[in-house]
């Protein structure tokens, strides 16, 4: 036998000596009755040991800045000294009486309790874990945590997936933001110290700023409470309250639920964003809005994963911007991985609400999906328990919609590349009665069950999914389906928009941009006059709804300008066979007008000649024939081929395919 092989474990600080894992220090008795994080005693004599103990727990340096309640930023030396100064006076035992012994005025960043205070695993733990910029999450595939969870005191249990452990990053005294240099996910980790003391505190600023006045904030607040919450509620309103005023987190969400509700068009008044400046468009609000949201979380003014899961579902549904289908896909899947990371799926009662937050994750990952053909990243087999139990306990709204959504992933199932070439339906597709009805839900508000309604006919479209596009099964019960939403839709949809009874989602514009498609695919392929001026009227109803939105949704936009030009190109095509036939009738009938002049005189002669002839005794008489009149003429213009008429120079086929992968969201679209 050869020898044996011997493995030897050393200490995290990498130098083999053997050292005892370090106590954490107690609190004074003052700190211990308030249960706050105690700055009062002197720490013990420092060692080498005992600075990479205090680096891995994330201690910070006495000048490292940090954030206060009231916004300003200060150094914990200079917390240090106030709490001192605060503790020794008899105003402050005073106050601390009155208070219960809570300090009300005190952040969140302050108050961090010790490690020996909270069980390792519990949710405030990982709550704070989640927070801390220098935290790093590792998964139990990893063979790197099982050591790291070994050697490391630090190390918290995230969710039954992995553990948190804090990274030694220390920082210097010349940085002069604590968010922008802990973390190498930061936007601006190791940049130059100009960056960090220059650029950085007037981004900071600006991100923070970017917020319209407090009564159009209060305004749009209502808005999205009344009419984008009750069908997906991401943020929470009791959570979102009790975050302090100046808190980034909380500007953060404020700037989410400011964009949510500026879709509607109750908001458009409210679209400030300078005390003293005119309401701004609607894409245009949208955009400094969600760049300033993007540009807080790419800095690491924000560190609350929770938080920034919220942030990430409002700006995936609600950022608009030409390039919008990639950043949204983008922005769904960075949100799904943080969910993921502190296992959302899995342990949905560990945080609070974050059942329902898991929800509506779960629900924007499947319509990314079908949007923007993107495949599907959360599946019931990753789950602890069946998913589909906990929708029975959400609000009315919320439940329906769902449950609506729940349609939606078993469709998007026939798009799969593992699909026959010719899917169908194994399941019988209920209508939106018996789905409302079985939710109980008949007495939802008209705004929040007319959007819902929409987006089910946009599923009970995408249900058929035939082999050849110009040739569906139009005797199946999919087939029918389709043509009855689409129908429908190109009826209420309208009237709906000009109401304003409809709340805006993404998926408004989809659902009329996928009727829009079944129209073309009659116009152009139907075989029956009827269907074909019938889907031409839904085409023009369609593309019209889908005007009233181009300054609100790009892919409205985009697809109602596409409508308009096909039309145009119609029309145009329409006018020249008229004139055409109109001219071709004009020469017709002067040549009809010569032709009988001709006759007349012919006539003239001929019986002034059977007069002569009878006068001569002759009294045979020629007869005479009238030319034809072509029928081509009066045949009606519906029955021609207007397609096959367009100009050279329009690009049919690339609307053909445009409109055709509508329908087949398989692929990504309109994506370069």
């Amino acid at each position: 036998m050869g020898p044996r092989t011997m493995f030897k474990f050393v200490a995290s600080d990498g130098i083999g000596s053997t050292q005892k894992r370090h106590q954490a220090r107690r609190a004074c008795e003052n700190c211990r009755r308030r249960k706050k994080a105690c700055l009062h005693t002197e720490p013990p004599p420092t060692s080498k040991s005992n600075t990479a103990l205090d680096n891995k727990v994330g201690v910070r340096s006495p000048t490292s800045p940090i954030y206060v309640s009231d916004g300003t930023v200060t150094s914990q030396q200079q917390v240090r000294q106030e709490a001192e100064a605060q503790s020794s006076t008899p105003a402050a035992a005073e106050e601390e009486s009155l208070h219960g012994g809570k300090d009300v005025s005190t952040s969140n960043e302050e108050t961090h309790e010790a490690q020996t205070d909270l069980p390792a695993g519990s949710p405030r733990q990982i709550s704070r874990r989640q927070e801390d910029p220098n935290s790093r999450f590792i998964g139990d595939l990893s063979p790197e945590g099982i050591f790291l969870a070994a050697t490391s005191p630090d190390a918290t249990q995230g969710g039954s997936v992995g553990v948190w452990l804090t990274t030694n990053a220390p920082m210097t005294s010349s940085h002069t933001s604590a968010h922008t240099t802990q973390s190498p996910s930061n936007l601006f980790y190791g940049t130059g110290s100009l960056v960090q003391q220059v650029l950085v505190p007037m981004l900071e600023q600006q991100c923070l700023s970017t917020l319209p006045p407090p009564a159009k904030v209060t305004a749009l607040t209502k808005i999205y409470y009344d009419k984008v919450y009750p069908i997906l509620p991401i943020v929470d309103e009791d959570d979102y309250q009790d975050l302090p005023t100046l808190d980034p987190h909380r500007i953060l969400l404020q700037q989410g639920i400011c964009l949510a509700a500026s879709k509607n068009f109750a908001a458009r008044q409210h679209l400030v964003l300078d005390e003293s400046g005119s309401p701004l468009t609607c894409r245009e609000f949208g955009e400094r809005l969600s760049g300033a949201m993007r540009m807080s979380m790419e800095m690491g003014l924000v560190t609350n994963r929770v938080v920034m899961i919220q942030a990430l579902g409002l700006l995936t549904q609600f950022a608009d911007n030409p390039a919008g289908d990639d950043l949204s896909s983008q922005l769904c899947s960075r949100a799904i991985h943080h969910a993921q990371s502190i296992g959302l799926h899995l342990k949905e009662d560990q945080l609070p609400n974050s059942k329902r937050l898991c929800c509506c994750i779960w629900a924007i990952d499947r319509l990314n999906a079908a949007l923007y053909g993107r495949p599907v990243l959360m599946h019931e087999r990753d789950f602890r328990a069946d998913f589909s139990s906990h929708f029975e306990t959400q609000e009315p709204g919320f439940r329906l919609f769902l449950r609506v959504i729940e349609l939606l992933d078993r469709v998007i199932e026939i798009f799969r590349p593992a699909s026959s070439e010719d899917p169908i339906l194994t399941w019988e597709f209920p209508s939106f009665e018996d789905v409302v009805l079985k939710c109980g839900v008949p007495n939802l508000s008209m705004s929040t069950l007319t959007a819902i309604e929409t987006l089910y006919h946009a599923i009970s479209i995408l249900s058929c999914r035939s082999k050849t596009w110009a040739d569906p099964q139009r005797s199946s019960t999919s087939f029918l389906r389709q043509s009855l939403s689409t129908a429908t839709l190109s009826s209420t949809v309208i009237n709906e928009l000009q109401d304003h009874h409809l709340t805006l989602f993404p998926f408004i514009p989809y659902a009329m941009s996928l009727a829009m498609s079944i129209s073309y695919r009659e116009m152009r392929h139907s075989k029956l006059t009827l269907h074909r001026t019938r889907a031409r009227i839904q085409f023009q109803t369609l593309c019209d709804a889908l005007s009233k939105l181009d300054g609100i949704f790009w892919s409205a936009s985009a697809t109602s300008d596409m409508g308009k030009k096909l039309l145009r190109e119609m029309d145009r095509v329409v006018s020249t066979v008229s004139n055409s036939s109109e001219r071709r009738l004009e020469q017709h009938s002067a040549q009809s007008t010569e032709n009988s002049s001709i006759a007349a005189t012919a006539a003239m002669d001929h019986t002034m000649a059977d007069d002569q002839n009878m006068l001569n005794g002759n009294g045979d008489v020629t007869a005479h024939t009238m030319q034809d009149v072509d029928p081509s003429i009066f045949e009606s213009i519906s029955d021609i081929d207007l397609f096959g008429m367009f100009d050279p120079a329009f690009d049919l086929d690339g609307f053909d395919a445009c409109l055709e992968g509508n329908l087949n969201p398989a692929l990504p679209t309109n994506f370069q």
